[in-house]
């Protein structure tokens, strides 16, 4: 037997669509400032997402974002940019993996 409950019919939509955003790992084209919390991501001039985190890849010497986008702009090489410094700044999404996209140091084949 089925239980119904609130907001059944809302979540089954929401299964058969799929999510609306992704989350993703975004490599900023200039090394000069950290992008911040919060900020916009553009497709164009449309606004496709947001920053979550930043950090500085000291093993990969890339400026990198987290970001939830939308999800037609979630696959890899896609472009997007980001406000930095007050200025749009060239994105690209990347392998969420970039130190190790193989997996192979903790296997010990490096």
């Amino acid at each position: 037997m089925t239980q119904s409950f609130l907001g059944k019919e809302g979540l089954a939509r929401q299964v058969v669509r799929g999510h609306r955003r992704k989350r993703v790992l975004i490599e900023i084209d200039r090394t000069t400032a950290p992008a911040q919390a919060d900020e916009t991501i553009f497709h164009g001039k449309t606004p496709v997402g947001t920053v979550t985190s930043v950090a500085w890849g000291h093993r990969v010497g890339k400026n990198l974002v987290i970001a939830l986008i939308d999800s037609a702009r979630a696959d890899m090489g896609t472009r997007v940019s980001v406000l930095l410094i007050g200025e749009r700044t060239g994105t690209i999404v990347v392998d969420p993996c970039l130190y190790d996209p193989r997996h192979a140091i903790p296997r010990g084949l490096a």
